[in-house]
């Protein structure tokens, strides 16, 4: 019989949404430049309001903390991060002073100056994948999706309850880790700026994947099975929202290799800047951060990007004020027809069809969403009334499809070959919405 890897747990249990982890309680150091002060208190991480770790304590009466500037909070020696109060009572009831505040960005319990074995995270709020299979008490699961390198590996399991955290997740809202890593290197042993430098590319990828932003959390620091340290610091994730996105959760070919050309270009500091940017454009227009009116406006931005990435920056295709004069719908047309995309606004979308038809200087859809992003930032009457106009759906259509714009030319970026899902097809069923990439599909 064949046996199959186990499934791996949480890092950090939680069992509902937005569910308070308590780091550390006991006596801690508050200190600054030129003063210390001696707490006993709670370390804590909490999602909401906002996400991050936080502290209460109570001091003895006298001198206090100020309310300007930071403090080290000090752990058994170890520098847990840099803090600032939030708020302090004072009563002369009590014998002790009450303090509140929130770690300014970087909160790890432990000493991480160790090297470790492995490193383990959780990632909240990611979307369902069926992976390659995994064992747990007797039973099978198709949970795992692995990635790897020359250097290092790292695999994610799906929660093995995932479909029930998804339910609470929709119901509540915020936040809920929905699967586990592990990160290896190949070779030697894992620092903590190693470890960083790996899951905030694996995130950034993650989130492309994703369609929404999301991150590897709560990282911990194994050495013979021991937590070493653990990383409880903000990262960047957005509340739980259903979206749509170009990958499927019936297929996870390809998502390696793409990792792979992912960590190539990231090794260029530009490059990598490059790739922050665009994925965070193509986040926010595809999480509707701005209706639908501002990410049309987000969108054009990343276009806007990803032309001038691929076609003058890496192409050389334009030189000099050529590349600087040209339109901003001839600059989408020159993206399309590196990616091998029509021009033409798909015939399920009638209502931007008929805004191209209605208007005889717009030829194309690049020139109806330029001329419906024009019509939304510049503030001239003749526009304003132009978007007055506007049929919802027209806006709508033209965001969906200046985001799949935005998604098949990242994966064109990124050598993908594989199929995605279209989020232009008009198709209910999952299966009549995928496709195979243009640039494969022209030369089939």
């Amino acid at each position: 019989m064949m046996e199959f890897p186990t499934i791996l747990n949480l890092n950090f249990e939680t069992d509902h949404p937005n569910q308070r982890i308590d780091i550390y309680e006991g006596d801690f150091y508050l200190k600054n430049e030129s003063q210390t002060f001696k707490c006993n208190g709670n370390i804590f991480f909490e999602w909401l309001p906002n996400l991050g770790s936080r502290f209460t304590g109570r001091l003895t009466r006298g001198k206090h903390p100020k309310f300007a500037g930071y403090y080290t909070i000090i752990v058994e020696d170890n520098i847990i991060g840099k803090v600032f109060l939030t708020n302090l009572t004072d009563s002369s009831e009590s014998s002790f002073i009450e303090i509140q505040g929130v770690f300014n960005h970087e909160c790890i319990y432990g000493d991480k100056s160790i090297t470790v074995e492995l490193v383990k995270f959780d990632i909240p709020n990611l979307k369902d994948y069926i992976g390659s299979i995994v064992s747990k008490d007797g039973g099978t699961f198709r949970n795992r999706i692995h990635f790897e390198n020359d250097d290092f590996s790292i695999v994610i399991d799906k929660a093995i309850d995932y479909k029930d955290r998804l339910k609470k997740l929709k119901n509540k809202g915020g936040y809920l880790s929905l699967y586990t890593g592990e990160l290896k290197l190949k070779k030697g042993s894992l620092n903590y700026e190693t470890t960083k430098n790996i899951l905030r590319s694996f995130g950034t990828f993650l989130s492309f994947l994703n369609g929404r932003k999301i991150a590897p959390i709560f990282y911990s620091g194994i050495y013979q099975g021991e937590k070493i340290w653990s990383d409880f610091s903000n990262y960047d994730i957005s509340l739980y929202k259903y979206n749509s996105g170009w990958s499927s959760m019936f297929s996870i070919d390809g998502f390696k290799e793409l990792f792979n050309k992912f960590l190539e270009i990231w090794k260029n500091d530009d490059d990598q800047n490059f790739l922050v940017s665009a994925i965070h454009w193509y986040n926010e227009s595809n999480s509707n951060s701005g209706y639908a009116e501002g990410s049309i406006v987000m969108a054009q931005t990343a276009l806007e990007l990803l032309y001038n990435w691929l076609i003058i920056e890496k192409g050389n295709l334009l030189l000099g004020r050529d590349s600087e004069n040209i339109s901003a719908s001839n600059k989408i047309r020159l993206l399309l027809s590196q990616i091998k995309m029509s021009k033409a606004a798909p015939l399920n979308f009638r209502e931007l069809q008929s805004y191209i038809t209605e208007n005889p200087e717009i030829h194309d859809a690049p020139e109806a969403i330029v001329q419906i992003r024009n019509s939304i930032i510049h503030s001239q009457f003749e526009k304003r009334k132009k978007l007055s106009k506007l049929n919802s759906n027209t806006i709508h259509q033209a965001l969906q499809l200046s985001i799949l714009y935005i998604e098949l030319s990242i994966l064109y970026i990124l050598g993908y070959n594989g199929e995605y899902e279209d989020r232009c097809s008009g198709n209910d069923y999952l299966t009549d919405r995928t496709k195979s990439v243009p640039w494969v599909e022209t030369y089939q």
